[in-house]
């Protein structure tokens, strides 16, 4: 084998090896930090930003996400159902998501319903985002919760827990 072409061999079976993932870490998988998935970008590690500002929970590792946004003056709280890495809305059939909440130490169920948008062409049905709201959550920038029950296609995803940590915008 010619020295410049064993050179490139190695070069580029290097590079492959230097751009991709670089395995879990701790807390981490496969080199993403999911749990510090709020937009903040300090661990050095591939994040996804919540791309309204709001907390991200992970429905299915590296495939979709839902985010979360409290308007703490209102109570309301929004949510997108979005892809893997946080760019793109997914649209789902199911018209409302439950959320069970503990504020305050108290366990509180809020209901989202679907949001009709027109210049997505967004319908109950056939959205990504959701919107409800609660009294409990005015003034309040921290919780736990549980998401009920999220279907994505074929996919039903129950009892994910969350902890909301704020909008980070």
């Amino acid at each position: 084998m010619r020295p410049s072409f064993a050179f490139a061999l190695v070069f580029a079976a290097a590079s492959a090896v230097v751009v991709g993932c670089d395995g879990p870490g701790p807390g981490a998988e496969a080199g993403h930090d999911h749990a510090a998935a709020t937009g903040s970008e300090s661990s050095g590690l591939h994040q996804h930003k919540a791309p309204h500002g709001g907390s991200l929970v992970v429905l299915q590792d590296e495939a979709l996400n839902l985010e979360l946004l409290v308007d703490t003056a209102t109570g309301a709280l929004s949510a997108w159902v979005l892809d893997g890495e946080c760019e793109n809305p997914v649209r789902i059939a199911q018209e409302t998501i439950e959320l069970t909440l503990n504020l305050n130490g108290s366990a509180v169920a809020v209901r989202l319903d679907a949001v009709e948008n027109a210049l997505t062409g967004e319908k109950k049905g056939d959205t990504s985002q959701f919107a409800g709201a609660n009294d409990g959550l005015r003034g309040v920038g921290r919780f736990t919760g549980v998401v009920r029950s999220v279907k994505v296609g074929p996919r039903a995803f129950q009892g994910v827990k969350f902890d909301y940590a704020g909008a980070h915008r």
